[in-house]
């Protein structure tokens, strides 16, 4: 058995080089339905940035004993031998501390799986994330959406729209351009990290940060919140699609270039930190300020 886990995890880091692109920190983050041979917990992970050895803290929860255990641990960004989604963390029983080893699933990023040592036997476990609400406003039916009419909507578009763009200069020149709106400054690796969910980047702007654009939730010290909120309640609204959704671009290449944005409620480019509007879709092929860049505006 030990031999078949050891095969495993050589395979897994030789092919890691070919991979693990595209893993970051910030794909770990989240609370997880854990099964440790078994057993049942919820495992929580969040940035730690305060232990050079560790860049991850949380806790274990035990289902069945309602006890709760503090956990850290690191992945493969704290060493370049390492592939990045390659995690050990220890969760502090109250016996002992206990290593797990598994890895964060690439394609999907949605779990993790690996092996952990009971009583000098190998046992597995795999830990699946918990799906988050995310900050939308629930679309109406389509037939509603025109009820107002078209040009007051898009009227009204453009002022929202101007609005958040307003928004995210002041967000970055507030966090001095390390964390620029859609990611976070890592201070380990003086590197900047890029979100790969649109409620993440809502999220910046919803709740209070730190300069390194961390929240409470994702590892900031609460003490160090200096900015923010922009946006109380709910991201805004777009009044053409009824939704406040953000779909995520990461290229140098302007938004159309990239995209076939159809019925997004926002786009945003974390590269050129570029924001437009979705909602062509639901346009109709008359009205003048339907763009074939989707933007509904000309600036």
């Amino acid at each position: 058995m030990i031999k078949k886990i050891s095969l495993l995890s050589y395979a897994l880091i030789i092919n890691a080089s070919v991979t693990q692109a595209g893993v970051q920190l910030s794909d770990f983050y989240g609370s997880y339905n854990m099964i440790i041979d078994g057993s049942k917990g919820t495992l929580q992970l969040i940035s730690y940035q305060n232990e050079k050895d560790y860049n991850l803290k949380g806790t274990y929860i035990d289902i069945e004993g309602k006890d709760t255990y503090q956990v850290k641990g690191c992945t493969g960004h704290l060493n370049p031998d390492i592939p990045d989604h390659k995690l050990t963390f220890f969760i502090n029983f109250k016996e002992t501390s206990q290593m797990f080893e598994g890895y964060l699933m690439i394609k999907t990023k949605d779990a993790i799986v690996g092996y952990t040592m009971v009583n000098e036997l190998p046992v597995g476990f795999y830990a699946t994330k918990e799906v988050e609400s995310q900050p939308v406003k629930k679309k109406h039916e389509r037939k509603a959406i025109f009820s107002k009419p078209i040009k007051d909507k898009i009227s009204d578009l453009r002022h929202i729209l101007n609005d958040i763009r307003t928004t995210i200069l002041v967000y970055n020149g507030q966090h001095h351009h390390k964390a620029k709106l859609g990611s976070i400054w890592d201070e380990n690796t003086k590197k900047q990290i890029s979100y790969t969910r649109g409620e993440d980047v809502a999220n910046q702007l919803l709740q209070r940060t730190d300069r390194y654009g961390l929240t409470k939730a994702t590892g900031a010290n609460k003490e160090k919140l200096e900015y923010g909120p922009y946006f109380h309640d709910e991201f805004p609204i777009n009044p053409i699609t009824q939704g406040n959704t953000i779909h995520l671009v990461d290229s140098p290449l302007p938004i159309e270039k990239c995209v076939l944005p159809e019925d997004y409620d926002w786009i945003y480019n974390l590269q050129t930190c570029e924001f437009r509007a979705g909602g062509q879709i639901v346009l109709p092929p008359d009205i003048p300020e339907r763009r074939e860049d989707n933007s509904l505006l000309d600036f």
